[in-house]
């Protein structure tokens, strides 16, 4: 077993866990150092959830869409702004072999909501449904949906951020470019990074609240088409054939494919993106030389015994193989120590900022994987002055 002696060839008494034991024989510089990792590890944790907060915000739209496929604009590559496309090429693909429903969904990024009472405006997402037709998987939007059917009433996303007032909130009313508004009922989605709150009205609502002289007819282009197959259908049949009988104009995706488009336009386009990415790896850097001042410390101070095992005749491999013993406990005790604070850091950045902040299982092996990797390579390099150590200089 890595990191456990009895003697040079193995053989003799039950094995000593010696890499455990090297790291906790005094308590508290064992716990000092455990604290140093565990904060380089919150603060992977913390660059990481914002990274993540940034992607799960601007796809919580499409993640909530109840459909098999989403037909989008060969334009878009984002949530926002709209960029629409004909509606009667979503027509088209309602009568496709496998397509149980096809349903437009209107997006616009300019509405202009104001309280009663209030001079200021702000800017908010108006989502138009059919309020006869199931769009979303949340059971509160498909409850509330059936109160759209009175015209000028809205239904609104109480996570909200809070520069709207009492305005936005069940049973109060406001503007919507102009237009009173009623708010009849509520939902959770959540704000993005560049909309602080979503409405979501009838078609009928959503045309004369964006009517103008230029865009008399808001239906007449759509910014999603949400595609639900029959059972029986298979999704990249129908999507493969549906993309040749659309033409170029449009794309049609499954929700995991535009979510990912959306990922990379993030990540490839914004240089918000590219900032909390980079902090991840400054986060993994700093561990790798806290981790590395810890050890090499502990390395230096136990010098002697560590020549020792040499002068037994433990060879190079031994070592190492302590040395990664060694790095995976201390990433091990430390990533306990840090995650609870980072569960807590999410919920508390939540509430600040009103993004999605999301502790899944592959983000959690991601951020172990991390710590694993930062602590296993600072505690080699520590171990090279015990593999370079001269036993008879020591002694």
């Amino acid at each position: 077993m890595a990191g456990t002696t009895s003697n040079p060839r193995g053989r003799g008494p039950r094995p000593t866990p010696l890499a455990w034991l090297s790291l906790t024989h005094d308590r508290r510089r064992f716990f000092a150092s455990t604290a140093g990792v565990a904060f380089a590890i919150l603060l992977m944790w913390v660059e990481l959830g914002f990274l993540n907060a940034i992607y799960d915000s601007t796809t919580l739209p499409v993640e909530a869409f109840a459909a098999d496929l989403i037909v989008v604009s060969s334009l878009k590559d984002n949530t926002n702004p709209s960029k629409p496309f004909p509606r009667s090429l979503l027509s088209r693909a309602a009568g496709s072999e496998g397509v149980a429903a096809a349903e437009p969904l209107y997006l616009s990024r300019w509405g202009q909501w104001q309280g009663h009472g209030t001079a200021t405006q702000d800017n908010i997402r108006v989502v138009g449904i059919d309020p006869g037709r199931r769009h979303f998987k949340a059971p509160e939007i498909n409850a509330g949906r059936r109160s759209l059917q009175r015209l000028d009433t809205a239904l609104v996303d109480r996570r909200h951020r809070d520069s709207y007032g009492a305005s936005l909130r069940l049973g109060n009313s406001g503007e919507l470019n102009g237009h009173r508004i009623d708010i009849v009922g509520d939902f959770e989605l959540g704000p993005g990074l560049e909309m602080n709150a979503t409405l979501i009205v009838s078609d009928r609502t959503f045309a004369r609240v964006f009517a103008s002289p230029e865009r008399q007819d808001p239906l007449q282009r759509v910014d999603y088409g949400l595609i639900r197959l029959d059972e029986s259908a298979s999704a990249t049949a129908v999507k493969r054939a549906l993309n040749d009988r659309l033409g170029a104009a449009v794309r049609v995706l499954s929700p995991d494919e535009l979510i990912a488009d959306i990922h990379r336009y993030w990540t490839l386009n914004k240089p918000v993106g590219a900032v909390f990415g980079l902090g991840v790896v400054v986060g993994f850097l700093i561990g790798v030389v806290i981790c590395y001042q810890v050890l090499f410390t502990d390395v230096l101070d136990h010098l002697p015994q560590f020549a020792t095992l040499v002068a037994m005749g433990y060879s190079a491999r031994f070592l190492v193989r302590l040395a990664v013993g060694r790095g995976l406990l201390l990433a091990a005790s430390a990533t306990a120590a840090a995650a609870p604070v980072g569960w807590w850091a999410y919920g508390l950045l939540a509430n600040l900022t009103g993004l999605t902040f999301r502790i899944s299982a592959g983000r959690a092996l991601l951020v172990a994987s991390c710590a694993a990797a930062m602590c296993v390579l600072a505690s080699l390099l520590a171990m090279r002055k015990a593999l370079n150590a001269d036993p008879a200089e020591l002694f």
